[in-house]
């Protein structure tokens, strides 16, 4: 793999990662390099060009990749109406990319890649995840189409229907290290990160739709999922259980006979066999079901008749696929996108390789991303359960670490009275301390557990003398909490501590700055140089020039006799102590935009948290 070139990403990363190469040192993951063609198809009138370009950039020796969306379907089957588009469909279903170049790597060829990627793009240690995650449908509409989908089954027009939706969140951070980690959690054969100038696709799939080798075409559907054991021998069980499971037999065997049919339509006579039956993958946070169905192409069949003939793959679709597909429209309401499409590549030899587009997650340049997730319902399939597997489905991204974790920064008093005292009691404004850090980790999808969250501090108070003490509690993303505490030295009432501005400035639309997490890549250096320099803090502007808070301290400032703060809006952290102040009537607080000019100009300026309180002090410079 060769290193990134310079410290700007390029417009286009193509990178079709295998985790699970066979033998060490196998060079089975791709990238992709020098751009020099694209083709998109939007309409059926688009279809010849769209092959004729790949099968010309092919023929000069050119490395293609492809990018089919579920939708691409329904321009490919000749025997349909010309199709509506569906809610959210991307203007092009289908584009394919050509590239001069194509560098072969092993794993840690990849590995090495992305750390020096990253490292280019100075995001080497920063987070990257996800927020704000909520199903495009609540449980309730889930059911109603699940029962709609029965009612297709029970009137024989369909044997199995593979029902998805979206899940819609907030993405931050490099979309690499979202990928890196990711990878870490969810090693498969057929992953891709693909960066375009629109969006970035990040693909950890573990489904293969089907690849060519000379004459040889094979697919492997895979149906039947099942969380994970706690140990070697549950996995065991578990997978024995599957492939007894009369459900996950019926959903597996009924995909195969249905892509024997659809290799049949490309395949010599005769040649198509089913060469294994209900295996059982693990992967790192469910079992999976699989079989191989492999058989011996006819003559000079095209890319366009194999795709005709097996797109989409009828383990996202259902039996008969014609039916189900249009069931599966009448439905969901909504156009899948890449999801349960395929991303795969050709040849310049022929080869061709495609995997089933599950497991992925669609980035827009704006921030928002999606993750599709679903499977399979026959008539036997209850609601409940079909709706648990898709978040089975889902653990992959939903339990990766974002690399922080939330804080609290709190006061507490403790005395020597006897008797259990209640932490509202002992922690200045817990309760508000408490509901704010609930807040975010729902944000960022932390395991909360109120219970664990009060034995924690708790047992930390529990064994401290009497007296003021400084709290630092943390939440990582799987729920364990800390608590470190320390002797609180207050100085003199009279002591008015100096602040001065940082010459850095912050976003006020940065994912991180309504939250107080352990990501502080400004606020730690700025301060600790503050510390340096005898300041007590130091006061941030946002890129509009507003007033935004302290490193450590929000701030309030008085204007024209009235006590202002900033608003949330310019970047400030919902503070707990600036909230107990805005809701003190006494104080005559408001939130109010703060500009340079308005600061040089305050009667006073305040700082506060809730540890030291409401503070008045000088502005340095």
């Amino acid at each position: 793999m060769t290193p990134a070139a310079g410290s700007d990403a390029p417009a286009t990363v193509v990178l079709l990662d295998d985790l699970l190469a066979a033998a060490p040192g196998q060079a089975r993951s791709r990238r992709y390099l020098q751009p020099v063609g694209t083709a998109d198809c939007r309409r059926r009138e688009d279809l010849p060009g769209f092959f004729e370009a790949i099968e010309t950039w092919r023929r000069a020796g050119l490395w293609v990749l492809l990018l089919l969306d579920y939708e691409f379907g329904n321009l490919l089957d000749a025997g349909a109406s010309t199709p509506t588009p569906a809610a959210g469909a991307r203007d092009n279903t289908a584009q394919a990319l050509a590239f001069e170049t194509m560098i072969a790597g092993t794993r840690q060829d990849v590995d090495e890649w992305i750390e020096r990627e990253l490292q280019a793009r100075e995001a080497l240690t920063a987070p990257a995840g996800i927020a704000a995650l909520q199903g495009s449908i609540e449980r309730d509409a889930y059911e109603r189409r699940f029962d709609q989908v029965q009612r297709f089954i029970r009137d024989g027009d369909t044997y199995q229907i593979n029902l998805t939706f979206p899940l819609h969140f907030q993405w931050y951070g490099e979309a690499l290290a979202l990928y890196r980690q990711l990878r870490q959690r969810q090693k498969v054969s057929y992953a891709a990160f693909i960066e375009l100038t629109d969006r970035t696709i990040v693909s950890l799939s573990p489904e293969l739709f089907f690849w060519r080798r000379g004459g040889q075409l094979q697919t492997r559907p895979m149906k039947g999922t099942s969380p994970r054991g706690a140990n070697f021998e549950q996995d065991r069980a578990i997978a024995e259980r599957m492939r007894a499971d009369p459900k996950s037999r019926a959903e597996n065997l009924m995909i195969v006979d249905l892509l024997r049919n659809d290799l049949g339509r490309v395949c010599e006579i005769g040649s198509v066999q089913v060469r294994s039956l209900f295996d059982v993958e693990t992967f790192e946070t469910l079992l999976q079901m699989t079989s191989t169905v492999q058989g011996r192409l006819r003559a000079d069949v095209s890319l366009e008749a194999i795709l005709r003939a097996l797109f989409p793959c009828g383990s996202v679709t259902g039996a008969p696929k014609h039916r189900s597909r249009q069931i599966i429209a009448q439905v969901e309401q909504r156009a899948r996108g890449i999801y349960t499409g395929s991303i795969g590549y050709l040849d310049p030899d022929g080869t061709l390789a495609l995997n089933v587009a599950i497991r992925t997650l669609e980035l827009e340049r704006d921030g928002r991303g999606r993750l599709g997730i679903g499977g399979g319902v026959v008539a036997d399939s209850t609601a409940p359960g079909e709706w648990n597997e898709c978040f089975i489905k889902a653990r992959f991204l939903t339990g990766a670490d974002p690399g922080f974790e939330l804080i609290e920064t709190m006061r507490a008093e403790v005395s020597d009275r006897g008797g259990k005292t209640p932490l509202s009691e002992r922690i200045v404004l817990w309760e508000r301390h408490r509901e704010r850090l609930q807040r975010s980790a729902a944000h960022f999808a932390f395991h909360f557990e109120p219970d664990q969250l009060l034995a924690a501090v708790d047992g930390a108070l529990d064994s401290l003398p009497s007296g003021s003490w400084r709290v630092r509690m943390t939440l990582d993303k799987s729920g364990h909490v800390d608590v470190r505490t320390e002797a609180l030295t207050l100085p003199a009432a009279a002591a008015v501590p100096a602040v001065a501005i940082s010459r850095a400035t912050v976003r006020s639309d940065a994912w991180h700055q309504a939250h107080k997490t352990t990501f502080r890549p400004q606020y730690n250096p700025e301060l600790q140089s503050a510390l340096s320099g005898a300041l007590w803090d130091v006061l941030f502007f946002n890129e509009r020039d507003e007033l935004v808070e302290g490193a450590r301290t929000s701030v309030f400032v008085r204007l024209d006799g009235t006590l202002c703060t900033p608003p949330l809006q310019s970047g400030a952290l919902p503070g707990v102590m600036r909230a107990h102040v805005l809701a003190d009537r006494s104080s005559g607080a408001v939130e109010r935009t703060i500009l340079r000019r308005d600061l040089q100009r305050a009667q006073e300026v305040y700082l506060c948290n809730a540890v030291r309180g409401l503070f008045r002090v000088k502005l340095i410079g």
